[in-house]
């Protein structure tokens, strides 16, 4: 067999393993691998420039590339790409400058395939233009996004929204309020009666307007937010609601246990429906997806290549820490231990030091009002808004009367063109009386601002802290978690989407008490708790993975020569 021919198998080994050309035949693959050239480049190499038109599409057979992009002069690292990755096909399939900049990371091989190839490709294998689309424009979407928790070995390989359906119909009544007020407006303008019907009329039809088009802009805006996204590592669901809700909640790829892609007849007429994504510790429920078999062929694809990575990354692991271990051993035949420790020893869990908030008015404003907002891994939860309006009703009604009756007092005076209230105490007791007013919702706000409940990676905390008063503070490992349940009791807490989430560990129960959509809470504790047992078991697994090679290093030992080792090169001894 020639040294071309072990190429072409080892290209067709490669193929054989990527998500992108899932479902082809063995013949089709081999097709396909013949037809990319092999191109050899050194370290930090440019393989195109941003601006520069398109010129090739690239697959990584060995190596890592870095993706650049520059705005306003500044080149910022968007991130890594490794062997296996793909590159450069939004150019092509789009017919416009390349949008970021490429370079080696280290000497490294790529196929490379010329336009007219590309496009030859495409028309024999439409399968393959899809996935290729589907992928361009979720990269230059995400480009536009710049999602910042991505990690830098970490592409992004699909996105999905919402279906446009749902948006259309949801700017169906606030464009049908904004329809109105125009005409409320053309009304008063041209047809209009008495000077102060019109002026009443313009009134209403302005405000109108204005609500009309912030409903209609909430709406857009709220839509625009959510995102389905498949990873080279994990599928990821981000969702957020202006000022209310920040959430990501997401499954590491080879934690998958399945997808179900559920969809009715109007569903598959407008190409949308809901995905679950299974896992161990429960699932993610995406609604209303658009392209959800897409997406579900994108999870699929890039779970087997997880798989498949992983057991290869175990096995050189093996290989190397073996290595390691008999090359130490023929260094110091007499060494105890046989081989000295090549991970590092499992090590208590450090408890997450929690920052102390600033206090400054940027801090406060980024979580004012927020039910739910991150920071560095430590997830925050508030009780819900209802519960604050409970507890400030009273100085709300107050507030909202006196502000009635000082606007009632400046009608007055502007009617009747003369002061009202003549005198300098008057007011003094007024503004007093709103500073008291002020104060007292103040008190009640700080008092539902101060009792949270937070999420760590290694623990669960229930805070509650009196303004100018005592502080209470518990908190339990997630290693202790027994089981985790939520409810809604009645129909306000369902409507409204908040309830009651219960911990329970050992003879204890951490009760998260009003929280905004508990289920989502249900599911951030169990991701952080798997994820903290996924850790765990790696821990273990390399631990495992070093008594095996120091039993077979006693085995060789006490069954070989041991001058064999002085006579050997490093490839004899493996």
């Amino acid at each position: 067999m020639t040294t071309m021919d072990e190429q072409i198998l080892q290209i067709i080994a490669l193929f054989s393993r990527e998500p992108l050309f899932l479902g082809l035949e063995d013949e089709q693959i081999a097709d396909i691998a013949t037809r990319f050239q092999v191109v050899h480049l050194p370290r930090n190499t440019v393989v195109f420039n941003q601006g520069s038109p398109p010129n090739a599409f690239y697959f990584i057979f060995d190596g890592h590339i870095r993706i650049m992009h520059t705005v306003d002069g500044q080149e910022k690292l968007v991130g890594v790409l490794d062997t296996g990755d793909f590159f450069g096909e939004q150019g092509l399939l789009f017919d416009r400058p390349r949008n970021y900049t490429t370079m080696t990371r280290e000497s490294s091989i790529l196929l490379r395939l010329l336009p007219d190839q590309f496009v030859t490709l495409m028309q024999d294998y439409p399968m393959l233009y899809e996935r290729l689309l589907h992928t361009a424009e979720s990269r230059s979407l995400a480009l536009r996004q710049n999602f910042k928790w991505l990690s830098m070995d970490e592409v992004i390989y699909f996105i999905s929204r919402k279906s446009k359906f749902f948006l259309y119909t949801s700017l169906i009544l606030p464009a049908g309020v904004v329809t109105a007020s125009l005409g409320i407006l053309a009304y008063a303008t041209f047809m209009g009666g008495s000077p102060n019907i019109n002026l009443l009329l313009i009134v209403v039809g302005f405000l109108t307007l204005i609500f009309g088009l912030i409903w209609f802009l909430w709406n857009w805006i709220d839509w625009s937010n959510d995102f389905y996204i498949v990873t080279n590592q994990r599928v990821v669901w981000v969702e957020k609601l202006i000022g209310l809700y920040d959430s990501r909640r997401e499954a590491p790829l080879d934690t998958i246990l399945a997808v179900n892609v559920f969809s009715s007849f109007l569903g598959r007429t407008f190409g949308y429906g809901d995905v679950v994504v299974r896992t161990f510790t429960g699932g993610i429920h995406m609604k209303r997806m658009n392209n959800p078999y897409a997406f579900d062929s994108f999870v699929r694809g890039y779970q087997k290549r997880v798989l498949v990575i992983s057991e290869e990354e175990e096995k050189r692991t093996r290989e190397r820490e073996l290595e390691e271990a008999i090359r130490r051993k023929a260094a110091n035949p007499f060494e105890n231990p046989l081989v000295e420790t090549l991970i590092r020893p499992n090590k208590p869990v450090q408890r997450q030091q929690l920052p102390e908030k600033e206090g400054n008015l940027g801090d406060f404003l980024k979580t004012f009002l927020k039910v739910r907002y991150e920071e560095n891994g430590v997830i925050t939860y508030r009780k819900h808004w209802l519960l604050l309006l409970q507890k400030a009703w009273a100085p709300v009604l107050v507030l909202t009367l006196m502000l009635g009756s000082t606007l009632g007092l400046i009608w007055l005076e502007i009617s009747r063109e003369e002061a009202v209230i003549t005198g300098f105490w008057p007011y003094l007791i007024g503004g007093f009386a709103y500073w008291i007013v002020l104060m007292w919702l103040g008190y009640h706000f700080w008092d539902w601002e101060n009792d949270i409940y937070r999420l760590t990676p290694t623990q669960i905390l229930d805070i509650e802290r009196k303004p100018l008063g005592e502080e209470m503070k518990k908190s339990a490992p997630l290693e202790s978690i027994l089981s985790i349940e939520h409810e809604r009791e009645n129909i306000i807490q369902n409507l409204l989407n908040y309830g009651y989430v219960t911990i329970n560990i050992g003879q204890a129960k951490f009760i998260f008490r009003g929280v905004y959509n508990p289920d989502q809470v249900h599911q951030d504790i169990s991701d952080y708790r798997e994820i903290l047992f996924r850790k765990k078991k790696a821990a273990e697994a390399a631990q495992e993975r070093q008594r095996m090679i120091n039993w077979l290093v006693t085995y060789y030992d006490q069954t070989s020569d041991p001058d064999i080792f002085e006579n050997l090169d490093q490839s004899e001894q493996l």
